[in-house]
């Protein structure tokens, strides 16, 4: 909830000379000479711009600009740049500062004596309702811009992946008696708001797999990528950090295609966040690896074909299907 900054402040302190009167009116150049005379010199001498920037209620850009201003009118302030390094809160910690965190939130919004789960699942406590959250937006989403229907969310979707399914199969595992660790493997179709181009399919094949067991690391998922890969032919990946909502840390899994002559996303991978697998019933020191890989682009790479529309539909080579060693008609 807080990031870095890396900031540019100015220690300045006034000369000997005086602002000339009618230099300029009332601004904040004079709101700065009057605290340099008021305020005693910092440990560093003289005043830190960001904090005067603060003290004032300034931007600090806008003071950095008064300063310019003073200097350009001769030995009125003297002023040197100095690089510091400073935290200061997001949006989102400052509403957690502010709010409390959305545990913390849930927390205070159930009774003292517990709330069915039947109960809570209808509930329309949220101060701006589940419907006009859905409609409307809020919390960050825009929503839908229409009238949320009750009708309409009960309809079935077309997926986007498969991870509920992985979701369920690990709820299953929390259930037993005695934690076992095991390996899940899901191959089914999804569907995506694509443009049709060389790489981009609207509907295509998730390969999803979940592995769980104690002490698990992001190396270990590295690992089993490469190894998976390997034994298709694949050997040239690259791993690029990123952000999945389910997985921290999280990668983008990329190879290597030689007829295109770039690399292209073959999947994307993770470690389960704590706060999805906690609610489940698993135990604390259970680590949940996953991944969820195309199963078109890793055959473009393998076979050497430049254009993904090529695995579907009339387009497809059939006479490579059946020389191809992986899948044989006659099997």
């Amino acid at each position: 909830w807080r990031r870095p900054h890396e900031a540019w402040g100015e220690r300045f302190r006034v000369a000997a000379g005086a602002l000339p009167a009618a230099a300029m009116s009332p601004s904040v150049a004079e709101l700065l000479l009057q605290r340099l005379e008021r305020e005693p010199p910092g440990p560093g001498g003289g005043l830190c711009s960001l904090e005067a920037a603060a003290a004032l209620g300034l931007d600090h850009q806008t003071l950095v600009g008064a300063v310019k201003s003073l200097q350009a009118l001769g030995e009125v302030i003297e002023a040197e740049a100095r690089a510091a390094t400073r935290w200061e809160l997001s949006a989102e910690g400052a509403e957690v500062l502010r709010d409390g965190s959305p545990e913390v939130r849930l927390f205070r919004s159930l009774p003292a004596d517990g709330l069915p789960q039947s109960d809570a699942m209808v509930s329309r406590r949220g101060p701006q309702g589940w419907g006009g959250v859905h409609s409307q937006g809020g919390y960050g989403s825009q929503g839908y811009k229409y009238e949320w229907k009750v009708e309409e969310a009960r309809k079935n979707l077309l997926r986007t992946h498969t991870t509920s399914a992985s979701a369920r199969a690990l709820y299953h595992l929390a259930c037993q008696d005695k934690f076992t660790p095991v390996k899940y493997f899901s191959i089914d179709r999804v569907f995506r708001n694509e443009s049709l181009d060389a790489t981009h399919l609207a509907e295509f094949h998730q390969v999803e797999g979940v592995v769980a067991d104690r002490g698990l690391t992001l190396g270990h998922l590295m690992g089993t990528l490469r190894q998976f890969f390997t034994k298709l032919g694949i050997t040239k990946l690259r791993f690029k950090p990123a952000y999945n909502p389910y997985t921290e840390p999280s990668m983008e899994v990329f190879s290597y295609h030689e007829g295109l002559k770039k690399w292209v996303e073959v999947g994307n991978s993770g470690v389960f966040r704590p706060e999805m697998l906690l609610p489940m019933g698993l135990p604390e020191n259970v680590s949940v690896i996953a991944w969820g890989l195309s199963l078109e682009r890793p055959t473009m790479i393998k076979y050497g074909i430049n254009n993904i529309r090529e695995l579907v539909g009339h387009r497809v080579n059939l006479q490579m299907v059946y020389d191809s060693p992986l899948c044989r008609l006659d099997v």
